[in-house]
């Protein structure tokens, strides 16, 4: 596990709620200045993820080069809206102009 999977394990840890909590939609964001980094940190909390599934951790990658409204739709919704976005920069600017999410 390298530096990627430490950060996302102690956020995991930190975000993990606590007895009769659940995840909160939106509750972290983690911004990729690439693509390519973006995917990869999204690759990595795939795997990591798959751990925290009591009570289901969702999330999401955003990033740019995909069709916007099909990415974003399930932002809305609380019961599909994922907990951690990873994210390019151009991306999120995207989300928080079209008031998809707020910080």
């Amino acid at each position: 596990m390298g530096k990627t999977g430490i950060f996302l394990v102690t956020l995991l840890e930190l975000m993990k709620p606590g007895a009769g909590n659940a995840f909160k939609p939106h509750q972290s964001i983690i911004i990729g200045n690439t693509r390519e980094l973006a995917h990869q940190i999204y690759k990595e909390l795939r795997k990591i993820g798959q751990f925290y599934t009591s009570p289901q951790l969702r999330f999401s990658a955003y990033i740019g080069g995909t069709t916007f409204v099909e990415n974003s739709q399930n932002l809305k919704d609380p019961n599909t809206a994922p907990h951690i976005l990873v994210c390019t920069l151009g991306r999120l600017t995207h989300l928080l102009e079209y008031k998809y999410i707020a910080i």
